[in-house]
């Protein structure tokens, strides 16, 4: 009888625990599709230099948490591309090397803006982001 007294709360808990899950992932899921959704900070540009990886293919976590079969998925509208470069000495020779990588992955991004035209668009300016939204 005592067990009987314990598993009747627990599983009308459970049960309240389920129903609020879902309300709560109905309103979830309806203020997602009304929202714009932006990752405000993406390091997949260095991934780019890369000649095996193509964003148009689903990666895993750990080699990058981005790619367009995700951002499909999360339906992401935006998203900021860094160009992150590691600090090395600051020598002529070293700032000019990061210069160039810089630009190489500013490059790799326009290239992939463009072939994937379907599915990226590049804004330049934070004001380019509403007429992308509203094509």
């Amino acid at each position: 009888m005592n067990l009987i007294r314990f598993w009747l709360p627990a599983l009308a808990f459970v049960i309240l625990a389920s129903l609020t899950y879902v309300k709560f992932s109905e309103k979830s899921r309806s203020l997602h599709e009304q929202i714009s959704k932006l990752d405000s900070h993406l390091d997949t540009p260095l991934n780019l230099l890369d000649e095996g990886f193509n964003i148009s293919e689903r990666h895993e976590a750990k080699d990058s948490k981005f790619d367009i079969p995700k951002m499909k998925e999360g339906d992401l509208d935006a998203a900021f591309f860094a160009v992150f470069l590691s600090q090395k000495l600051r020598t002529e020779e070293n700032t000019e090397a990061s210069y160039v990588k810089a630009h190489r992955i500013i490059d790799s991004i326009e290239i992939i803006a463009k072939r994937y035209d379907n599915d990226l668009v590049l804004a330049y300016e934070a004001s380019e982001l509403s007429n992308i939204k509203n094509e």
